[in-house]
């Protein structure tokens, strides 16, 4: 089972963007607020016009095993920062399942709707 830690609540949000739109000013942590904004996200993602994410997509699927074998066989846990939907993490943890390590995975993202997607997807994988 996934632990989730809540550190900011949809209320202290939602009074967030209210603060930002009276100041006209819309931090980036509201980008990926929306379910529109999360589907153009993954969109974006999918079609490879975001350079950045093929990139580091590719350097993650084509380096995963390597990293993984660096790291010590002892217990830790995987945190991810800005994890989006979980994706290139998916190979981290596939590769760290198949050296026999342990695994506790904590997704951390300013968006709920991609943190609740990366939370799906490793237990789909069975890696929670």
């Amino acid at each position: 089972m996934i632990k989730i830690d809540i550190l900011l609540s949809e209320d202290q949000i939602s009074k967030d963007f209210l603060e930002a739109l009276e100041n006209n000013n819309l931090p980036e942590k509201f980008f990926y607020w929306f379910p529109l904004s999360i589907r153009a996200w993954i969109n974006l993602c999918r079609d490879g016009a975001y350079r950045n994410y093929v990139r580091s997509h590719s350097v993650f699927q084509n380096y995963s095993a390597e990293i993984v074998s660096m790291l010590p066989p002892e217990p830790f846990e995987l945190i991810s920062l800005g994890a989006g939907q979980g994706t290139k993490d998916s190979f981290i943890m596939e590769h760290l399942r198949n050296q026999g390590k342990y695994l506790n995975y904590r997704p951390v993202d300013a968006s709920q709707g991609l943190l609740e997607m990366a939370c799906k997807s490793a237990k789909d994988k069975n890696f929670a």
